[in-house]
């Protein structure tokens, strides 16, 4: 492990049995949060705060979602948190960045797109988070780690967690937080790596637990026919 130009600790693997090794260490703890990003030039910045939705005030873009939005609701919303989470989950542009308690997780999103990059896991080590019921998402002046309450299964099977920006800020996640690890996804391991996760029931229908994501997995069955047994069944 070195560090590199990011100021953080980095590794690379070479195939899924190093990936265990590395993941062995975070066995023990539950402060550690994880992303997986696919290719592992991107920033760990919200949607919202990336061109070309950096443009615009990201807390009107949640409100003119909100208001169009409230009609495919049958159950009321608390408060912007919630709003927040919501939109976040449906692809808005919003000050949140999607982390998860569980590293295989973050490991696929890693792994599944940008075959021609290398990935990156990332783990971060927190002492504290943030309580939704005491706080405003729009007022908080650093970043902060929340623990969503869990409004749709696709945050519940993603063990999902975020952290909250703040609006323009020069802060980075490198320099909030004492310890963050860099695990680099090598381009040529990543389609093993979706195979390995698979047998583990890491996988596009497990991780969106719909419709959608029942179609996708049957896709990425299909375009990897070459990979399973004759008698594999779809």
């Amino acid at each position: 492990m070195h560090n590199n130009e990011r100021n953080m600790r980095s590794i690379e693997i070479k195939n899924f049995n190093d990936l265990n090794q590395v993941l062995d260490k975070y066995l023990k703890s539950n402060i550690w949060i994880f992303r997986g990003q696919a290719n592992l030039d991107w920033e760990l910045i919200p949607k919202a705060f990336r061109l070309p939705y950096s443009k615009y005030n990201d807390e009107k873009l949640l409100n003119s979602w909100k208001n169009r939005a409230v009609e495919y609701l049958s159950n009321g919303l608390k408060n912007d948190w919630e709003w927040l989470f919501l939109a976040q989950h449906h692809g808005v542009p919003t000050r949140l960045l999607d982390w998860t308690i569980n590293p295989l997780i973050a490991c696929f999103f890693a792994s599944i797109s940008n075959q021609d990059n290398d990935g990156a896991i990332y783990a971060v080590h927190y002492c504290e988070r943030i309580k939704i019921n005491s706080s405003k998402p729009f007022d908080l002046k650093g970043i902060s780690i929340v623990i969503p309450n869990s409004i749709t299964k696709r945050i519940t099977n993603q063990g999902g967690v975020f952290t909250i920006h703040p609006n323009n800020s020069p802060q980075i996640i490198e320099s909030t937080f004492e310890t963050i690890e860099q695990i680099i996804i090598p381009l040529h391991i990543k389609k093993d790596i979706l195979f390995k996760l698979n047998q583990y029931n890491i996988s596009y229908s497990s991780i969106f637990p719909d419709l959608d994501g029942l179609g996708k997995h049957l896709c990425w069955h299909i375009e990897n026919m070459d990979y399973w047994d004759s008698k594999y069944n779809l």
